[in-house]
Formats: C-alpha cells, structure tokens, sequence
C-alpha cells in the first residue's frame, strides 16, 4: 500500500519536471498557512461572539479557549476598569490577537498571486 503511494509520488514528480519541487513546496506552504489560521480562529463550541460575551460576563474564572475567547476575556478585563478612550485602549490590548492572526498572510498571498500568474 505505502509502496504503491510512494511509486505514484516519484512518478508524479518525475512528469512533471523541474516545476514539480517549488510547486510542491508551494502548496505545502499554502497548506501550512492555512491551517494555521484555522487553528488561530477555531473555538471550541460554536458560540457566537455575544454568546461568549455574556458567558465570561457572568463568570469570570472560566479559562479562554481560543485566540477569540482570549480577546473576549482581556477585552473585559480592560472595559471593567472603565478608561476614558476604551477603543484605544482595546487597539492597543488586542494587538498580539491581531498579530497572531495575520501572521503567515503575506506568504499565503504572495504564493498564490504566484500561481495564479498574477
């Protein structure tokens, strides 16, 4: 069975020349980016962002799941102490979050503008 994969795979790569290695690579990448920021963005249950709100209003010692919650849960935190710019401030709270979640965005772009000739 891995042998038969394996001998398709070499001959798949052996048609299709010297494309085939930073064609590979590419989707590799693509792939890899993707799931990345899939993993960034996928919470655990499929609340919706005011759900998670009044959940950790109500309860505050519940731990974060994901990169969506965590930004819910700080984002609380910070309109609890009730600054005077509270927009501001979550600009400045959530930059991590938003850090996190662009990263790998330009290789994801610049691979598939590649491909696409563009």
């Amino acid at each position: 069975m891995l042998g038969s994969i394996w001998d398709n795979l070499t001959f798949y790569f052996a048609s299709g020349g010297y494309v085939m290695g930073p064609l590979v690579l590419a989707s590799v990448l693509i792939w890899f980016g993707i799931g990345y920021r899939w993993s960034v963005l996928h919470r655990p249950d499929d609340r919706n962002v005011r759900r998670l709100l009044e959940k950790h209003r109500r309860d505050t010692h519940k731990p974060a799941g994901g990169l969506v919650e965590q930004a819910v849960v700080k984002g609380l935190a910070v309109a609890r102490t009730g600054p005077p710019h509270l927009r501001r401030v979550l600009d400045d709270t959530f930059a991590q979050e938003e850090q996190a979640l662009h990263r790998y965005t330009r290789m994801v772009k610049a691979l598939v503008a590649a491909a696409s000739g563009e």
